[in-house]
This record gives C-alpha cells, structure tokens and sequence, in this order.
C-alpha cells in the first residue's frame, strides 16, 4: 500500500489482508406463506453465493416446507415453488 500527503510518500507491504466472505442467504421473498399452498416464484437472495445452475437444493428446518422448481438466476439469486403443507389433525386419545 502507498500513502502520499503532499511531497510524502509512505509505503507498506503484507498490511492488509482480503479475505473471502462467508455465504449467507439474506432474504427470501416473499418471506411468509400460508399452510396449504404453493407460492412460485420465491426469491432467495445471497451474499458472498455463487449459485450454479448444476443441481441446486434448498431445505429448510420446518420438514412441512419443501422446494421444488429451483431456478438459477445469477450468482446470488434463484427463484424456487414452494409447497407449505397443512399439520397433521390430531387424533383423539384412545
């Protein structure tokens, strides 16, 4: 690196490093949806991702949310349906 004020010039090596960011999904949009149905066209946004188009794959910790239809738009975007399954009813007590 170089720092020039005026007539001065400092100079330094090995005194920054880059480092790579941690990926991270920041956003899903929409962020809600109701039991039972399917909302298409789920945006997931990315940070430091480079979504590819090979085989993508998305799960969530909820088992009654599955993704389906993932579609690669670029590096930090892909769209995908989502099914939202109703609970189970409860079954009486015997």
């Amino acid at each position: 690196m170089t720092v020039t004020t005026g007539s001065e010039v400092a100079t330094g090596s090995n005194l920054f490093t880059v480092t790579a960011g941690t990926p991270v999904v920041l956003s899903l949009n929409p962020a809600s949806g109701a039991q039972g149905t399917a909302p298409t066209g789920v945006v997931i946004t990315g940070r430091f991702t480079h979504f590819t188009s090979g085989t993508p794959s998305v799960t969530f910790s909820n088992p009654g949310v599955t993704a389906s239809a993932i579609v690669v738009t670029d590096a930090t975007h892909l769209t995908a349906t989502l099914t939202i399954t109703r609970p189970r009813p409860w079954a009486p007590a015997t």
